[in-house]
């Protein structure tokens, strides 16, 4: 039998990692996954497959939760589990629920989004060009509301005096 050596990725497996365990019908794939920090997991992997429309695509299955997931992670003690059991969160999933989203976060991410696409148009620069201006008009918002709110608190101690 061959095998393919991928590059690692730091932390967790995907289903493109064991492509040709997947191609060729294996129950599961023995692997070694480096975690970022603490021990590696060595061991097996069961495989399996996960529906998505209509079709069947090869999936990994979840050593914790029996679940068939297309990534899964290193968890403390060198163990695979997937996101779920994992507590794994995007960085859109931890920042949605802060401030600091709601006031342009958002939009700073989908202005990134944008402008790291290999090959840009002109109708996403020019969707690029809208999300700044957004962002700048929020900022000058903003900026006007904190210095009204200055100038009252101004205001109330210059009344009380020394």
């Amino acid at each position: 039998m061959t095998f393919e050596v991928v590059p690692p990725r730091i932390g967790a497996v995907g289903v493109g990692d064991v492509r040709d365990a997947t191609s060729l019908g294996l129950a599961h794939v023995d692997l070694m996954v480096l975690a970022a920090e603490g021990p590696p997991f060595i061991g097996h992997i069961d495989l399996g497959t996960k529906r998505s429309g209509h079709s069947l695509h090869p999936a990994l299955i979840c050593p914790l939760c029996g679940k068939t997931k297309r990534v899964l992670y290193v968890v403390r003690g060198g163990r695979l589990a997937c996101a779920g059991c994992a507590h794994h969160r995007s960085r859109q999933q931890r920042e949605r629920t802060l401030a600091s989203w709601k006031r342009g976060g958002l939009e700073e991410d989908q202005l990134l989004r944008l402008l790291l696409r290999p090959h840009r148009t002109d109708e996403a620069l020019r969707h690029a060009n809208e999300i700044v201006d957004e962002l700048l008009a929020g900022d000058v918002d903003r900026l006007a509301a904190l210095q009204r709110v200055t100038d009252v608190v101004g205001d109330v101690d210059a009344s009380r005096g020394p």
